[in-house]
């Protein structure tokens, strides 16, 4: 029962989570209507939809169409989060060499060394300071603390201190943790 729990439970529940993301987002980009709207200016094909969506996604355009303010800070947080995790993952599976593993020739294992800690450094220091100007916001904006719960307070607070901790582990050297201990705790 614990090795069904531990090791295949897992693989089961996440088939059925991307099953459902993906059954959803067909049923999403599916048309509604059947006939044409000459008016709307949205794609035509499934894969313009696609294409159309995920553009969305990634330039978080409805925020940036209707408060620049928001998108100043939350399209950095989330870009500097999401390289900030695909760099964990590549970093400790890779231990740091993953520049070199992609250009060989051109890139030593020092450099690619090097380059991850110069993208680290910059992703943390992006990453919080977009979130402390996203708690700014909270707190300079009338209109934005109206709407704000004591829990998005904490949260901001949460991201923070958590994004200081890396950069503080990033600039100190005497925190640092190097790739090779991350991977046999993890291991």
């Amino acid at each position: 029962m614990v090795y069904f729990i531990g090791n295949i439970m897992p693989y089961i529940t996440v088939s059925i989570f991307l099953g459902g993301l993906t059954w959803h987002l067909w049923r999403w980009t599916a048309p509604r209507i059947p006939h044409f709207v000459a008016l709307s200016p949205f794609p035509k094909s499934w894969a313009g939809s696609v294409g159309f969506i995920v553009w969305q996604i990634l330039t978080f355009w409805n925020i940036l169409k209707f408060d620049r303010r928001l998108w100043i800070g939350a399209w950095p947080m989330h870009v500097a989060i999401g390289a900030i995790i695909g760099g964990h993952v590549l970093g400790i599976y890779t231990l740091g060499t993953q520049f070199h593993m992609i250009f060989p020739y051109a890139i030593s294992e020092a450099l690619s060394e090097s380059l991850s800690d110069i993208l680290g450094k910059t992703m943390g220091v992006v990453f919080v300071a977009a979130a402390a100007y996203l708690l700014y916001r909270r707190f300079a904006y009338d209109r934005v603390a109206a709407v704000s719960a004591p829990s998005d307070y904490l949260h901001m607070f949460l991201l923070l201190a958590i994004g200081g901790i890396g950069v503080y582990m990033r600039f100190v050297p005497t925190a640092s943790l190097h790739y090779h201990e991350a991977r046999e705790f993890l291991a």
